[in-house]
């Protein structure tokens, strides 16, 4: 089952030992996640995006209501595209986590990997809830699941028609 919500005590622990990568991060993040908001969002002037990057920076290690505030900031920003949140969002956590994993890399002794991760995980989680536009129809994760899915009989047009039959949804995503 899936962890609900990480402990304050957990992300302090984080806090206190990432402080170095914390400090010398910053500005790369921020740099980073305010481009590529200004890339795929024209609209949005210079400062407006340095702001949501800094506040994202800052509001990832908060408590879930500061996170939701958060969010309701950047879909006003963002006229309610939610998805396109959610894209940013994503692409400048990715880009936190391999800059964590290279500091990892010279500074041995110091990766809490699984921590951020999670802080991060559960951060876009609080940020898509409510938003998200599959939240109605239930979706099919074959992650966990260890049944052959295709072999030469049974195609993936076949496995559509079975869906179909079922009265299941089969929704594709295109990117932004």
């Amino acid at each position: 089952m899936e962890k609900e919500s990480i402990s304050q005590e957990e992300k302090e622990n984080f806090l206190v030992h990432s402080k170095l990568f914390l400090q010398e991060f910053e500005s790369a993040f921020i740099v980073y996640s305010s481009t590529l908001w200004k890339k795929y969002t024209p609209e949005i002037d210079d400062e407006e995006a340095r702001k949501f990057a800094h506040l994202i920076y800052q509001r990832l290690f908060e408590c879930d209501d500061n996170i939701k505030l958060l969010k309701e900031e950047l879909l006003s920003a963002m006229n309610g595209n939610a998805l396109k949140v959610g894209f940013l969002l994503s692409r400048s956590m990715l880009y936190m986590i391999e800059n964590y994993i290279a500091f990892c890399r010279e500074h041995p002794g110091v990766s809490y990997l699984e921590l951020l991760c999670e802080c991060i995980q559960r951060f876009i989680m609080v940020c898509e809830e409510e938003n998200r536009p599959l939240s109605s129809s239930p979706c099919i994760d074959f992650s966990q699941n260890n049944d052959v899915l295709f072999s030469h009989t049974n195609t993936i047009l076949e496995a559509f028609r079975t869906m179909q039959q079922k009265d299941e949804k089969i929704i594709f995503f295109k990117s932004l």
